[in-house]
């Protein structure tokens, strides 16, 4: 139980920090700022492959809101500063690669069903069950009537509604 708090911490931090990281890149030159939210989106991803969605979500926000500074720069320094958390994944790769394959990919994706019949019906179950939860539907609602007055009401400049759209982007990923 201590490991599954600690991984959900780790990804919950890391994706703060790659937003907060992501958000300010858009806004200055340089490479760091891109670098800090690609190695924190990847070491997210590394945690929890149900965190991979927010890396490539955020990479995107940035390359299209980016106001100053080269894209080209950021993107490098995004996707070579990502390589550093997998690291490790990749030294496993180079050992096995069919191995590796197989644990991180290959058995979510074609084997955990052979093994749970009802896999598919159980993980729709668990995709809609924020429907039937006491906290999970009202907050959905507080967000998508935020979302709401932020597109429509707000007065707010392009820029600044992008940054409030990009909370819900990773989620909806």
């Amino acid at each position: 139980e201590f490991r599954r708090v600690l991984f959900r911490s780790l990804c919950l931090l890391s994706i703060v920090a790659a937003f907060y990281a992501t958000v300010v890149a858009v806004e200055r030159r340089g490479v760091l700022l891109p670098a800090l939210a690609g190695f924190f989106a990847s070491a997210a991803a590394n945690a929890s492959l149900l965190t991979a969605a927010v890396g490539p979500t955020l990479l995107i926000w940035m390359l299209a809101y980016n106001r100053n500074g080269s894209r080209w720069l950021k993107l490098c320094g995004y996707a070579l500063a990502a390589v550093i958390p997998a690291l490790p994944l990749l030294w496993l790769f180079a050992q096995g690669p069919t191995q590796t394959l197989f644990n991180v990919f290959n058995y979510h994706f074609f084997y955990r069903q052979v093994a749970f019949h009802g896999a598919i019906p159980h993980d729709i179950d668990v995709m809609i069950s924020w429907l039937d939860s006491a906290q999970a539907l009202p907050l959905a609602l507080l967000a998508i009537a935020g979302l709401h007055f932020v597109a429509k009401r707000s007065g707010w400049e392009r820029a600044q509604c992008a940054e409030f759209f990009l909370c819900a982007w990773p989620a909806i990923a």
